[in-house]
């Protein structure tokens, strides 16, 4: 990734790149069987240059362990490797342009399973690869959807479970689904 990486520090192909203080690069194994796919990044992810990190990390590192999953299983992205002034939501003129990094991190990875985190991820991957029309992750989530090289399973974003144990549970038992899949 050391090469996207390059790309991504001389990209300028959308407003995004004026404001920002770092490229967010994706973390994690090049090669693990499950890719997570979150939206935009924050101002903690844009200072450390790395998707996840501080609180979502810690929960997700929680939920994977509750599992079975390691390190070693997953890599964690975002849809857009910028975060736009003010953490508004990226345009899908921008997602568009972003979208040729996040199709190389995928080719490079080749994951068994691609995650997606949250409302934003699950919007820009069903368009992306035509899963039918939007509708709420609360209906989406835990669903497998096969594509040629992979399946897709929409998650919560592990924030929500901070305050809604059920949703929690309900993450655990799709990251369980996840784990079934990536056969890890």
């Amino acid at each position: 990734m050391k090469l996207l990486k390059e790309k991504l520090l001389k990209c300028k192909h959308c407003t995004l790149c004026e404001n920002r203080e770092n490229v967010v690069i994706g973390v994690g194994n090049e090669h693990a069987s499950i890719l997570f796919i979150g939206g935009t990044p924050k101002e903690e992810e844009e200072e450390y240059g790395k998707s996840f990190t501080k609180e979502s990390k810690k929960i997700l590192n929680e939920l994977f362990l509750s599992v079975g999953l390691s390190c070693k299983d997953i890599y964690l992205t975002n849809i857009v490797k910028c975060r736009p002034l003010d953490d508004r939501k990226p345009t899908q003129l921008e997602i568009k342009i972003c979208q040729r990094y996040l199709d190389e991190e995928i080719f490079k990875i080749k994951p068994k399973v691609i995650c997606t985190i949250g409302r934003e991820a699950l919007n820009f991957v069903k368009t992306r690869y035509g899963l039918g029309e939007i509708t709420t992750i609360n209906e989406m989530h835990g669903k497998i959807f096969p594509e040629t090289e992979f399946v897709i399973i929409p998650l919560y974003h592990p924030i929500v479970t901070l305050k809604n144990s059920i949703k929690k549970k309900e993450l655990l038992l799709d990251l369980k689904i996840v784990k079934k899949y990536a056969s890890v």
